[in-house]
């Protein structure tokens, strides 16, 4: 699936299971460039066992930017009000997204 928000577009995964979730990035050495992993039902994560830092955009049920935040691997992301789901992307691939842009889905 593709997303657009802001400038940025972004080949990204969904998984909204508990299992997918919990995973989510771990074990993984790398994320490609321009590619993501949407994190639905999510509104917190966490980076335990990853081995890179990640930016984390967090959604409201409209699919508008309500934070954004860089998370270091072991780190603990912050809880932001409206949060229902986190677009977890490379660091530095959030540079230009701000509170309010909107997630634009299956953009090609």
């Amino acid at each position: 699936m593709n997303v657009k928000i802001s400038d940025k577009s972004f080949n990204i995964q969904v998984t909204d299971s508990f299992g997918g979730r919990f995973k989510g990035l771990m074990g993984m050495k790398e994320l490609p460039k321009g590619s993501g992993l949407l994190l639905e039902h999510c509104g917190a994560i966490h980076c335990g066992f990853m081995r890179f830092t990640i930016d984390a955009i967090y959604l409201d049920k409209d699919n508008k930017v309500v934070g954004k935040e860089t998370v270091k691997p072991w780190g603990i992301g912050k809880i932001f009000k409206g949060a229902v789901k986190t677009l977890e992307v490379n660091e530095g691939e959030a540079s230009n997204i701000k509170i309010g842009d909107e997630m634009i889905v299956d953009v090609e």
